[in-house]
């Protein structure tokens, strides 16, 4: 490159803040916070005025140009600098949809996805049931429940009151043999037993509804966290108009989850919500096309992952001024790809590992075994996967297939990949759910010395891996590995899915 383009001028709406005693920079547009070092900060100021070329920079600064590069390019993917790039994202809307009327509102739901409880308690067991309104406490501490529970409850031990991530205050049942405590001994649940299902807390009576705002209305999926899913499916009649009791759950305040706006991809890169909803038409096509669980897993990472590649290509020549190219910065050594990635492996082995055994412990010092037994159990599985392990002896249950389908479509129907950290995470925690699942539903199986997969075991592989990773000390686990979650189930997902040799990794992730 004989002319490199000069770098161009910072934002003029930012301003660097000292916080404690490190450096960062408020982005008033996209709220996020970034963290700068004192170079950085000087390079800032340099542009402050006015595009500089490299030599420019690099003879102000009087620092190596390798760093200087580093730094700019940091800047770059921030969307601190004057770049096309910046402007199209910093021009998306950000209006969040207004408040919805439950009569009026549209609701999309997915046909393939449907549900009618068969009254198993499991819902009601190793689950957190709340939070609570005062009305519903009210109406739980207001009678005397042990003709019907079998024995004596103290007011107690029916509803306890934690802390939750904010430190406010929150209200849930009491647990009793590791389940609700309102859970009688023939597991169905006293309150409605006794004074209806309209008294039962309002999310109980929206189990296993979940609901996400959209800018045109709301989308209508289930929890996959039901251990009887697949007799629940086969229990629901087809064709069944679902929307009355959504209207009416939605009307007594069932929460809503929030489609973001615009959708965060990954760091530096949000998409309109029409590209998205585009994109997700498009892997829920290929979820229904797939014949295996490769296939699935192929089917949700291959359209999004050539999305996201296509979207940041797009601003390549535009952002050539912070190459290594543009700064005269020798390039780096061939990479050996595979040998990347088994450290990326190795490392987020470690680091899951690590935490998952952390959060454990945690729950074994508040006596809670039996969720600290399922963290163990999604620990084992996980480093399992990462370790290369495979369960393809057993013969499948029939429609185990279908299930995976299913809590593909239900996480697309909530759009869970957008909601957690971005595109990129999301879809990755999305494969690794997938994957370890798969997994763990053999091992099941030949650890027990079966030759056959059941549907229980199936159902309980499933509903492992989505309860565990959506808890809040879980997904700040994932948050802190995304670099090499990314790496491992994101950029590189077909070398555990389908035994592809790994792709080099985009600059961008590196």
């Amino acid at each position: 490159m004989r002319s490199p383009p000069p770098v161009p001028p910072l934002r003029g709406d930012l301003r660097p803040k000292k916080i404690g005693n490190r450096l960062a920079v408020d982005d008033p547009k996209r709220r996020v916070r970034v963290p700068i070092d004192e170079l950085t900060l000087q390079i800032m100021e340099c542009l402050a005025d006015g595009p500089m070329s490299q030599d420019e920079l690099a003879a102000e600064l009087g620092a190596p140009r390798i760093e200087l590069q580093r730094r700019v390019r940091v800047l770059t993917q921030q969307l601190l600098l004057q770049t096309p790039r910046a402007a199209a994202v910093l021009a998306l809307s950000r209006e969040e949809p207004g408040p919805i009327d439950a009569e009026t509102v549209a609701l999309t739901f997915d046909p393939k996805l449907r549900h009618a409880c068969v009254a198993c308690g499991a819902c009601c067991h190793g689950s957190d049931i709340g939070p609570l309104s005062d009305a519903e406490v009210a109406v739980i501490e207001g009678h005397d429940w042990a003709p019907h529970i079998g024995r004596p409850v103290p007011a107690a031990a029916l509803v306890q009151t934690v802390t939750g991530p904010s430190g406010a205050p929150i209200r849930l049942t009491g647990h009793r043999d590791g389940s609700c405590s309102m859970l009688t001994a023939d597991k169905l649940c006293a309150i409605h037993k006794v004074l209806g299902p309209t008294k039962k807390p309002l999310v109980c009576q929206e189990f296993p509804f979940t609901f996400t705002r959209t800018p045109s209305g709301v989308d209508v999926s289930y929890s996959m966290e039901c251990r009887a899913w697949w007799k629940a499916k086969q229990a629901a009649p087809v064709g069944v108009d679902d929307a009355p009791t959504v209207r009416a759950l939605l009307a007594r305040g069932a929460p809503l989850l929030r489609m973001p706006v615009p959708v965060p991809v990954t760091s530096g890169l949000d998409w309109a919500p029409d590209a998205w909803l585009a994109l997700r038409a498009e892997v829920l096509a290929a979820i229904d096309a797939a014949t295996d669980h490769p296939a699935l897993v192929m089917a949700v990472l291959g359209p999004i992952r050539a999305a996201v590649t296509r979207s940041l290509e797009g601003y390549a020549t535009s952002e050539l001024f912070a190459t290594r190219d543009a700064w005269a910065v020798p390039m780096v050594d061939a990479v050996d790809h595979s040998a990347r990635f088994f450290e990326a492996c190795a490392r987020l082995d470690g680091l899951l590992d690590e935490g998952l055994a952390e959060i454990g412990q945690g729950m074994v010092r508040r006596g809670r075994d039996a969720e600290s037994d399922r963290v163990q159990r999604l620990r084992w599985a996980t480093r399992a996967l990462l370790r290369g392990r495979r369960a393809d002896d057993p013969l499948r249950f029939e429609h185990e297939h279908e299930l995976w389908q299913d809590m593909a479509r239900a996480a697309l129907q909530a759009h869970d990949p957008v909601r957690r950290g971005g595109l990129v995470q999301g879809t990755a925690t999305l494969v690794l759910r997938l994957m370890t699942g798969h997994l763990f539903a053999g091992v099941l199986a030949t650890t027990a010395l079966r030759g056959r997969i059941s549907e229980q075991d199936a159902t309980d592989a499933l509903v492992l891996v989505t309860k565990m990773w959506r808890g809040t000390a879980l997904e700040l686990l994932l948050g802190s590995v995304a670099k090499d979650l990314a790496h491992v189930f994101f950029w590189s997902g077909d070398v555990l899915a389908v035994g592809a040799a790994p792709r080099p990794l985009p600059s961008w992730a590196e």
